[in-house]
């Protein structure tokens, strides 16, 4: 999405340190879900695998229904960015459900493979985390090499990532307007003569 003007306001596409940093900010507050998971390991296999399931689902749950309901997350509030549809207008839920749809699919395989990790597993959990890594590094891929910066999962849902923040056009100077008034009305005296 070019630079639009929507009314009286300029709508740009998020720049990448933007998306990185809410991204950040958003995993930071996943942070204590994790050292919760570890400590339960440390207690139980049974509990850490009971908790890993309702765990992963707020995890997933989060981006989904803040996208869907706000058009942005913690994260992306905080940096001043949000998504929108092509035409501007804020996403729905089934764009936030297809951004995240590949994400859901790892996170199901990486919940499994957490589980046969706790069991003593680890051959399962591997692949997963390399299939995951190579998903992240081919949408940052396709996200460093277009104009509207957008990543593999927005084009998937056809969402943009836009800055929210409000630049207004400027209005003419009331001193250029009226010399242009002031010229037309010039001409216009000189075509009658005057």
């Amino acid at each position: 999405m070019k630079a639009q003007v929507d009314g009286e306001r300029i709508i740009r596409n998020a720049s990448i340190w933007q998306r990185f940093v809410g991204g950040a900010l958003d995993l930071v507050l996943v942070i204590p879900a994790a050292a919760l998971f570890a400590w339960m390991q440390s207690v139980s296999t049974l509990a850490a695998s009971i908790l890993l399931v309702p765990m992963a689902a707020i995890a997933l749950a989060y981006p989904i229904y803040f996208h869907a309901r706000y058009g942005q997350t913690v994260g992306k509030l905080v940096v001043g960015i949000r998504l929108v549809q092509a035409d501007g207008e804020p996403i729905g839920s089934v764009a936030a459900w297809v951004r995240s749809a590949l994400d859901l699919l790892f996170a199901a395989a990486i919940v499994i493979g957490l589980v046969a990790a706790l069991f003593g597993r680890f051959d399962a959990l591997r692949a997963v985390a390399i299939a995951y890594a190579s998903w992240t590094l081919i949408d940052l891929a396709v996200m460093l090499t277009n104009r509207s910066r957008r990543a593999a999962h927005d084009f998937l849902a056809g969402t943009f990532v836009v800055s929210d923040q409000v630049q207004h056009r400027r209005a003419p100077r009331a001193s250029s307007l009226l010399r242009r008034r002031s010229r037309s009305a010039l001409r216009s005296l000189r075509r009658v003569g005057v």
